[in-house]
């Protein structure tokens, strides 16, 4: 029987790995996959949000703090175009009250 994979509460490292992370230099890294996380959770105030939860997820954060999320279908990925400003500011609100920085822009790509 296999165990189920659960995914790491990135929120939750402690402070003595943290400070290790700053001196392997990999605390940018690390706020990366944080932000990752951020997506799912910036969607619970938009109309539809269990829909783009199950038809959108985020792939990676560039070095422009460019979130690039993946969306299945291109009408969807059009629909998304007309609700970027709302999504960016509610992205970056959630992000701000966790203490990380904030995305420039949202890339949504087809996949």
């Amino acid at each position: 029987m296999r165990k189920s994979k659960t995914k790491t509460d990135l929120n939750k490292i402690p402070q003595d790995l943290s400070g290790l992370f700053t001196r392997l230099g990999l605390s940018k890294q690390l706020e990366g996959y944080k932000l990752l996380q951020l997506w799912t959770e910036s969607l619970s105030g938009v109309n539809n949000a269990s829909l783009l939860q199950a038809k959108t997820f985020a792939i990676k954060l560039n070095k422009n703090m460019e979130l690039v999320v993946g969306v299945r279908s291109a009408a969807l990925a059009n629909e998304l175009q007309f609700l970027k400003a709302s999504l960016i500011e509610s992205f970056n609100k959630l992000a701000r009250k966790q203490g990380l920085p904030s995305i420039k822009t949202i890339i949504f790509e087809l996949r």
